[in-house]
């Protein structure tokens, strides 16, 4: 998957996640694998900020911890959330969104 978090474009392969990684994932979150994957799906905050997380260790900011992670939520971006083969049943709904819903009236 693609994102776009401070100006800055990351592709994350979601397929390519070490048993190090999800640890890491559960220890910072309590999340599982199918639970963090499933909040990208639904725009959980929680594993956003893991993938961001995770993204910019992967990219060499290998001293960042889960807690300095911090960006505008409504500036997120993300695209091509691709189903895991691993974790059946977490399908992609599209593009994840983080704005929140309008309001008629």
């Amino acid at each position: 998957m693609k994102f776009r978090v401070d100006g800055r474009m990351y592709e994350f392969d979601q397929s390519r996640i070490t048993i190090k990684e999800a640890m890491q994932i559960k220890t910072a979150t309590g999340y599982g694998l199918k639970t963090f994957m499933e909040g990208l799906q639904d725009g959980d905050p929680f594993s956003i900020a893991s993938l961001v997380w995770l993204a910019r260790i992967r990219d060499g900011d290998t001293g960042l911890k889960f807690d300095d992670v911090d960006f505008n939520l409504i500036d997120f971006e993300a695209e091509n959330v691709e189903e895991d083969p691993m974790l059946p049943g977490v399908t992609p709904g599209g593009p994840v969104s983080t704005s929140p819903p309008s309001t008629g009236g």
